[in-house]
């Protein structure tokens, strides 16, 4: 019996190093095949302990020796052990589901950008640089001349289109390891995600953080005001276009199908862009109204 316990335990472990290993190579610059990584490791730290984690990353960084040098190997592996290790902390803490992931999403965005911004040091380039680029890009196939100040603002805008992904890592990676725990027994699955809100204390509090944010970068580090605006206004933007979604989905969900809930999300997903600033508004009367309370009282007349 216990043979056979250990037969299927280097068999579980070798597969989980040829997975993460054909992912690694085959990754490339799909966000989807990177953040997949950390969520198998996490999945793989909570289910079967971290013996067998520290033993799938560290043959998973071996085998991608071969196929790159050890400062790639590197900037590639602990950004996504360490989002690996937060997962695993967040999932095993006491916090509820709404802290969960905004912590995760902090420091993701952290991460995410910090890797950037590492990257731009050790290849010399600036945000200046990259505008200009773009500008001889378009300059000749556009007609009018668009100022250097909107391509400059464009790149400067890394930071929290970086946090976008953050956010969107944070809620599927937290979703799909719960999901995989609690099929196995070992944990609870994110519940009622929709139920999750931005209520006016959180949003005060998103308030206070971008500002003491926007003191210490343009007072001690001396970032452009410009840039930290820009960047700060869209990381709101995200939190209110999520609560708008959330929002959307729990006042939808119980007046509709699987099937035609899961059609109308296709469409929205599809053409996002148009349906974005009703989420925004959506979202930012929410904090104020509390629309799921409203629901709920209906519901129980």
């Amino acid at each position: 019996m216990d043979i056979s316990k250990n037969i299927n335990k280097i068999v579980n472990i070798l597969f989980y190093i040829c997975l993460v290993s054909i992912l690694t190579i085959t990754a490339g610059d799909s966000f989807l095949l990177l953040a997949s990584i950390p969520i198998i490791f996490s999945a793989i730290g909570l289910d079967k302990g971290i013996g067998e984690f520290l033993i799938v990353f560290a043959s998973s960084f071996l085998i991608g020796l071969i196929f790159g040098d050890i400062k790639q190997n590197c900037l590639f592996f602990i950004p996504i052990l360490i989002l690996s290790l937060i997962q695993i902390g967040l999932i095993k803490s006491n916090l509820s589901d709404k802290y969960q992931i905004v912590i995760n999403f902090a420091l993701a965005s952290l991460l995410f950008i910090g890797i950037y911004k590492y990257q731009m040091i050790t290849e010399n380039i600036s945000i200046a640089d990259m505008a200009n680029e773009m500008k001889e890009a378009f300059s000749s196939s556009l007609e009018y001349d668009i100022p250097d100040r909107v391509y400059e603002t464009s790149f400067a805008l890394y930071p929290s289109i970086l946090s976008g992904l953050a956010m969107l890592y944070s809620l599927f990676s937290l979703k799909i390891v719960r999901n995989y725990l609690a099929y196995k027994n070992k944990g609870e699955d994110i519940k009622n995600l929709n139920t999750i809100r931005l209520s006016k204390s959180n949003f005060i509090t998103l308030i206070a953080i971008c500002l003491v944010i926007y003191f210490v970068l343009s007072f001690v580090l001396s970032v452009p005001v410009k840039y930290i605006s820009a960047n700060l206004i869209a990381i709101v933007i995200i939190f209110l276009i999520l609560n708008g979604i959330l929002t959307y989905d729990y006042m939808t969900m119980r007046r509709a199908g699987a099937i035609s809930r899961g059609m109308r999300w296709f469409f929205i997903i599809m053409f996002f862009y148009f349906f974005m600033f009703i989420f925004i508004l959506l979202g930012i009367s929410d904090i104020f109204v509390d629309f799921r309370k409203k629901i709920r009282r209906i519901d129980e007349k």
